[in-house]
């Protein structure tokens, strides 16, 4: 994996396999990251809340200070997904907690990409930089109960079912339980020999 920091903001990228990379966020993202997610809006509003929220572009900057934010304040790390050079989803770090040596990773894809291993090979890359890069202990991956597909990305990397969160997130009009799955530096590094 290639990692290499590009000014003014602090930046990232994560060379995952030829065509995919992951590239922490910047403001200059908001006119194609809008667009993505407004051609997406009905694919991704089965699982994800965020979508009442960002309906122009205006509204998705909030969303992108909070990621250069989260960046510069070791809370969060959060990537664009670059499918041959364009934004194809996002991934991230989120909840980094340095004390506890913990993280939770989120991700959603377009759906046009859909059944490409783009997100379970973006995931095998954050578990690398989170372990090994940021000297995390711990990685979470919380999914809905019934997103069987989302539920298989945490699988195929070898984490385990922690258990059934019950009621845990609220989507527009209902609550769903979320399946909460971690894996630890440990296990992770067992697999990698």
């Amino acid at each position: 994996m290639g990692f290499k920091a590009r000014h003014p903001l602090p930046a990232l990228e994560i060379s995952v396999r030829p065509g995919l990379a992951l590239r922490s966020f910047s403001l200059h993202d908001d006119k194609e990251l809008f667009a993505v997610v407004d051609d997406n809006r009905e694919h991704l509003r089965q699982w994800l809340a965020f979508l009442d929220l960002t309906t122009s572009v205006e509204r998705i900057l909030p969303f992108l200070n909070n990621c250069v934010q989260g960046y510069l304040d070791g809370t969060s790390c959060r990537f664009a997904l670059v499918v041959d050079g364009a934004i194809g989803g996002a991934v991230g770090l989120e909840d980094i907690s340095a004390q506890n040596r913990r993280a939770k990773i989120g991700y959603w894809l377009a759906q046009p990409l859909q059944g490409q291993g783009c997100i379970t090979a973006a995931v095998r890359a954050l578990l690398e930089y989170g372990f090994e890069d940021r000297g995390l202990n711990l990685i979470e991956i919380r999914a809905a109960s019934a997103n069987t597909k989302s539920r298989a990305i945490a699988e195929r990397v070898g984490m385990a079912l922690d258990g059934v969160l019950r009621q845990r997130e609220w989507l527009y009009d209902h609550y769903v339980d979320l399946a909460s799955y971690t894996l630890l530096a440990d296990e992770w590094r067992s697999t990698q020999r």
